[in-house]
């Protein structure tokens, strides 16, 4: 809120986090919702719908946002610090709100300012949700070889074709949609970014249920869908910027909002740990760290307004730590992988699914997946399903120097949650500064009396 000099005093960083943290610890229904174990997709998409809806009914959710789109003013460091507060809270994953990161910055810099004026307030409360369709049958990791056509008639474009492995396209009421409005030989310099109602006549959205039972993938059929012309993104023909733009966020900044979730993650299963394997958890640790601190640069070039460029390939860090988690999680307990295989929504028929502003299901019933167990990766399988662990006092092995006593340690004290907001948003720098010598795999051991520190872990755990 603006004082009488307007001047909103939460633009100061530090006020707002500080505001932001007094408002979670008072607990509202929504945020404790979140928190539990949610084994639906479609309940989880229901669930963080209502967070956001009172995120946004607070304010909160709209800083970081210019206010010509109905944001509250501020930066892209008071959006991260927002999801890194609700990852501290317990909330396990920003689902299909990942797309506010990937992507409406694209839509603020270059979409129609009216239109996401309009939308944009929809999208940030919950109401209205987005998809975005780029990957097609024949045009997957050749982006530039998609097929999906859209026609120029009177008063916009008539689209054509299909798209493959959509995101929340079954929840979602806007795609923003890659098309070819050139030639086949055009390649990149022939394609047109547009916004697409899901709701239009011709539109089938087709759920693709995963080996771990959840329809958040989609297959997606254009048949003769009108778009009206004022809905293109950037320049007709310009398509090609706009996707570079959408995976600047994707592979860039986007990795910090991410990651944050993944300390929760490895803090909620310290208590499954194995105890000979603090090796696997230094090592995930370091590598979180190395994101954290990646893509802090990311967020402040970001707010600086400096393109990222080349350093956006830093999100395989990302792919590094998610990997580094989650194989000391299934280290410790394998059978976190097993999964029952049952279709987390397979008993709800089309018209019973709820969709954000009452997008019609035109697809056909997802297929089950077979009942026998399968192996699935625990991000999406057992994401909460620990929740609300807490460490124990328990005494763990600690590797010391050759020839030196085993001194234990007190395992309680080595510390897997993030730093607060206001540490790895504000004060980062001085982190980083902070050179160690000390091989990358080594212990995460404290400064406990009897605990040597930063002692280099061999590649054999010790014998207790």
């Amino acid at each position: 809120m603006a004082t009488s000099q307007g001047i909103d005093p939460l633009h100061n960083l530090r006020t707002f986090v500080d505001e932001l943290e007094t408002w979670l610890v008072e607990g509202p229904p929504s945020l404790r919702a979140a928190r539990e174990p949610i084994p639906s997709f479609a309940e989880r998409v229901t669930v963080m719908a209502a967070l956001m809806n009172d995120l946004f009914d607070a304010g909160w959710v709209r800083y970081g946002w210019p206010e010509s789109v109905g944001g509250l003013g501020g930066t892209i460091v008071h959006r991260a610090a927002m999801w890194d507060a609700l990852a501290r809270h317990g909330v396990p994953g920003m689902a299909l709100f990942e797309h506010l990161e990937v992507l409406v910055p694209t839509l603020v810099a270059l979409g129609p300012e009216d239109f996401v004026a309009q939308t944009l307030p929809a999208f940030l409360s919950g109401r209205e949700l987005w998809a975005q369709g780029f990957s097609e049958p024949d045009a997957g990791s050749d982006l530039a070889s998609l097929r999906t056509r859209a026609e120029a008639v009177d008063g916009g474009f008539i689209v054509n074709g299909r798209k493959i492995w959509t995101s929340w396209a079954r929840y979602a009421t806007w795609c923003l949609l890659l098309t070819r409005t050139g030639t086949p030989e055009s390649r990149h310099r022939g394609l047109t970014a547009l916004i697409v109602d899901l709701r239009s006549p011709g539109v089938e959205v087709a759920a693709i249920v995963q080996a771990n039972g959840t329809d958040e993938l989609a297959e997606v059929v254009f048949d003769d869908v009108f778009v009206p012309a004022g809905r293109i993104v950037g320049q007709l023909d310009g398509g090609w910027a706009v996707a570079m733009h959408i995976l600047s966020s994707e592979r860039g900044t986007f990795a910090w909002f991410r990651h944050c979730f993944l300390y929760q993650h490895l803090r909620e299963h310290l208590d499954h740990g194995d105890a000979g394997n603090d090796l696997g958890l230094g090592g995930a640790l370091l590598d979180l760290v190395a994101v954290t601190a990646t893509s802090h640069d990311g967020l402040r070039s970001h707010e600086a307004g400096v393109p990222l460029g080349p350093r956006a390939t830093f999100t395989k860090l990302l792919c590094a730590a998610e990997q580094s988690v989650n194989d000391w999680i299934l280290d410790a307990d394998a059978d976190l992988a097993v999964s029952t295989g049952a279709p987390v929504s397979s008993s709800v028929s089309p018209s019973d699914r709820s969709r954000p502003s009452g997008t019609s299901w035109r697809g056909p019933e997802p297929t089950a997946p077979p009942s026998k167990p399968s192996r699935v990766r625990p991000w999406s399988s057992i994401e909460r399903r620990l929740g609300g662990s807490t460490r124990s006092s328990r005494r763990w092995p600690v590797a010391t120097p050759a020839g030196s006593a085993s001194a234990p340690c007190n395992r309680s004290v080595v510390s897997a949650s993030p730093p607060s907001t206001t540490t790895t948003i504000s004060t980062v720098e001085s982190l980083r500064s902070t050179r160690c010598s000390a091989p990358r795999r080594s212990s995460p051991v404290s400064s406990a009396p009897g605990c040597a520190r930063r002692v280099p872990i061999p590649r054999s755990p010790p014998a207790c």
